[in-house]
């Protein structure tokens, strides 16, 4: 059994775990498993917690990448969430900006990027 979610990650990098926007093993989303510490931004589920969950798991774009006035927003990885796959198809294409007075640029990003999460939040509870 590994010690840390951590040795967790890599056990099942190595065995070839992968979700369609989950780990993959591609390094960057690994940074954002970690940093988004292994839950999902919007409902907190341990993505850990089982093999499906972990499988399901997805890199959501808080902006979303299929809107044209995001494009520029979509590689970015201030604009990329770990998602729970329930919260990112309830969550799917909406714009957390729709409706709010916020100028958001590639500049501001990352310190917006919670301001963000909290609104899709909100958005997700009213669904």
């Amino acid at each position: 059994m590994p010690n840390s979610r951590a040795e967790l990650i890599n056990i099942l990098l190595k065995a070839g775990l992968a979700s369609k926007n989950g780990i993959q093993g591609k390094p960057e989303h690994v940074e954002i498993w970690v940093r988004d510490n292994f839950k999902c931004v919007y409902c907190g589920a341990d993505l850990l917690s089982d093999v499906i969950t972990m499988s399901g798991a997805q890199i959501d774009h808080i902006l979303p990448k299929s809107k044209p006035e995001y494009k520029t927003f979509s590689n970015l990885k201030e604009n990329w969430a770990l998602s729970c796959f329930c919260c990112n198809q309830l969550k799917r294409d909406s714009d957390p900006l729709k409706g709010h007075d916020l100028i958001i640029t590639i500049e501001n990003l990352s310190s917006m990027r919670e301001i963000l999460i909290d609104i899709c939040k909100v958005e997700l509870l009213n669904e």
